[in-house]
């Protein structure tokens, strides 16, 4: 695999898969969020990131979602299962760190 021009070992790339396998038994709509909140998560600059980073894509998680009127509830409660399932650790006081 390979990223910015550089190649990541194959068992670097396996293990992040296998952090995303929860995703097999999750119901369409809760895949779409999760998968929307990693995107997210992905394209963030730094390991550490904070909520109010996310909080910045609001908007385009309402147009995504527009049934949704609870979008803030809904990015917080899909960073605690991305944290229990490993992909991201909560480092305090709305920081968190890719893993």
């Amino acid at each position: 695999y390979v990223k910015n021009k550089s190649i990541i070992r194959p068992e670097f790339v396996v293990q992040n898969y296998n952090k995303t396998f929860f995703l097999r038994e999750s119901a369409l709509d809760q895949k779409r969020w999760i998968m929307e909140i990693i995107k997210i998560v992905n394209i963030m600059p730094q390991n550490e990131f904070s909520l109010k980073d996310i909080y910045a894509y609001v908007d385009e998680l309402q147009l995504l979602f527009p049934e949704n009127m609870h979008i803030k509830e809904k990015i917080r409660q899909q960073l605690q299962i991305l944290r229990d399932k490993g992909y991201i650790s909560f480092v305090g006081r709305g920081l968190y760190r890719k893993l």
